[in-house]
């Protein structure tokens, strides 16, 4: 070979029966990438599935693993939509006699703010009241950042320090008719949206909530008000006389009784939460139960719905996509022992053999290794290395 320098070489081999996501040719068989809450990281998280789990342990007899205070003290701030610090695209009005905050419709536009003092680190879990107008869309983007960002004047400027919480309420992608929501789309008014549980430090951190792309049409955006509460299995009241808006921001802290308990100990053991070395088998086997009738798509409730076209990675079977798409697979396969584990050689430019014409030499962006380099021209080179492929089948080559 004769031409520019390249840095490192390395393959990548790919086992055949992995579910490659580029070969989706249609809306129906396109589906929400990992990691997402069938993932181990964020299952736990999850309000619908410890909801699941709550209500299935009982039944097979898996007690609970903790002792949970009864007495403990939850923390909870109320938010008017209206105390958001809004720019002029944002505006105070009135929904059906109660205070809203309204917003552009559309894809783009400012963000609305307002600062929240966390009292302690900790699992907190957002909710935010919308007004949802079917068949319109007016999906919104939530995020708590780090206090430094209310600096920002420019949509662009970032941190090096991540958001804390990034998540869409009323989100509807756009080309996905197919797209199960994971809220009341069919419910007109206003809808409570919860986010994943998210850690939060102790102290101030922002709240945005800015319009974010997708599907029309579209309706102005009403956001009512925003819970932000460490009680992360309670659920907002849906009735609007129990659940009043608030003049201003409040924040309270109140006790369960000891009714609580029993779901608290149930919450500490759900599956996904922090449980030593070794998943315990139960835990495993909610989780492939919750994959396996997701899979067969019957008689799902709305939140599963949304959940079956998530992608979620197989251990078993070394397999990546929707839980439809891997029982696919796995029956096509049919036995274990078809099963190929995924493969990869990395393979450095200074283990080449050279024979003429190239040189392995240092390289500034070369990831402090050398680079195997050839000069520009017409004369010979060549460079030979070994790689050893596991057994037939299809194989993927990566250059850098």
């Amino acid at each position: 070979m004769v031409g520019r320098a390249f840095h490192r070489c390395f393959m990548l081999a790919i086992a055949s029966m992995l579910v490659m996501p580029c070969r989706a040719s249609g809306p129906a068989e396109r589906f929400d990438d990992e990691p997402n809450e069938l993932s181990w990281e964020y299952l736990a998280g999850s309000l619908p599935v410890v909801e699941m789990y709550a209500a299935a342990a009982p039944a097979a007899g898996d007690a609970p693993r903790a002792s949970i205070d009864s007495a403990r003290t939850f923390w909870t701030a109320r938010i008017p939509g209206t105390a958001l610090a809004a720019p002029s695209a944002w505006r105070t009005g009135s929904d059906r006699g109660r205070t809203v905050l309204i917003g552009p419709a559309g894809h783009v536009g400012p963000a609305a703010r307002h600062m929240i003092d966390v009292p302690a680190e900790g699992e907190y879990r957002l909710w935010v009241r919308w007004r949802n107008s079917p068949p319109e869309n007016c999906s919104t983007r939530v995020r708590l950042r780090p206090a430094a960002a209310a600096e920002f004047t420019q949509g662009w400027q970032t941190l090096a320090e991540a958001d804390h919480l990034d998540f869409a309420i009323g989100f509807m992608p756009v080309d996905r008719p197919d797209y199960a929501c994971d809220f009341q789309r069919d419910v007109a008014g206003m809808v409570w949206q919860c986010s994943p549980c998210v850690k939060l430090p102790r102290g101030s951190v922002l709240l945005e909530v800015v319009p974010t792309v997708h599907a029309g049409p579209y309706a102005t955006r009403m956001i009512e008000q925003i819970w932000l509460t460490d009680d992360t299995i309670m659920r907002p009241s849906d009735d609007d006389a129990t659940c009043p808006v608030p003049a201003s921001v409040a924040v309270d802290t109140s006790r369960r009784g000891p009714e609580h308990a029993a779901r608290w100990a149930l919450y500490a053991a759900r599956p996904g939460a922090p449980a030593g070395p070794d998943r315990p088998p139960a835990h495993e086997a909610f989780r492939r139960g919750l994959i396996d009738r997701l899979a067969r798509g019957e008689g799902l409730s709305a939140d599963e719905r949304h959940m079956a076209q998530l992608v979620h990675f197989d251990e078993r079977w070394n397999l990546i996509g929707t839980p439809r798409q891997v029982r696919g697979r796995i029956e096509t396969l049919g036995d274990p022992r078809n099963r190929m584990d995924g493969y990869a050689q990395w393979v450095e430019a200074e283990a080449f053999t050279i024979d003429r014409g190239w040189t392995t030499d240092p390289y500034g962006d070369a990831s402090a290794g050398a680079a195997l380099c050839a000069p520009y021209g017409d004369g010979p080179a060549l460079a030979t290395g070994t790689l050893h492929a596991p057994r037939a089948g299809r194989y993927r080559l990566w250059v850098r």
